[in-house]
């Protein structure tokens, strides 16, 4: 849960400082004031959402079914091995097989 602290604030900042940035290089070409302020509200966004997103997907856990053309999956995160072990065995041996072809 620290690394999390710690990544947060760093991809808040780092969003900000890039739609910030963007909207200063863009006033060099005398964009009006509220546009400005639009662009760098939107790119902050599009920015902080897209690291949380990576950096969900980074964390995340996949066990898919080992059967063949079987497409179920379980995906956990932030749980320790006992836990994960016992998702794997469920993903293992599930009772919907046939209802995924």
């Amino acid at each position: 849960m620290k690394k999390r602290r710690f990544l947060f604030p760093l991809a808040v900042a780092v969003s900000v400082l890039t739609g910030v940035t963007a909207a200063v290089r863009l006033a060099a070409y005398h964009v009006p004031g509220p546009l400005l302020v639009v662009y760098a509200v939107l790119t902050t966004s599009a920015i902080g959402t897209s690291i949380r997103f990576f950096a969900e997907r980074l964390a995340t856990t996949v066990h898919r079914c080992s059967a063949d053309g079987c497409t179920f999956q379980v995906q956990e995160r932030g749980v320790d091995a006992g836990e994960s072990a016992y998702w794997r065995e469920v993903a293992a041996a599930h009772p919907r097989h046939d209802l995924n072809r």
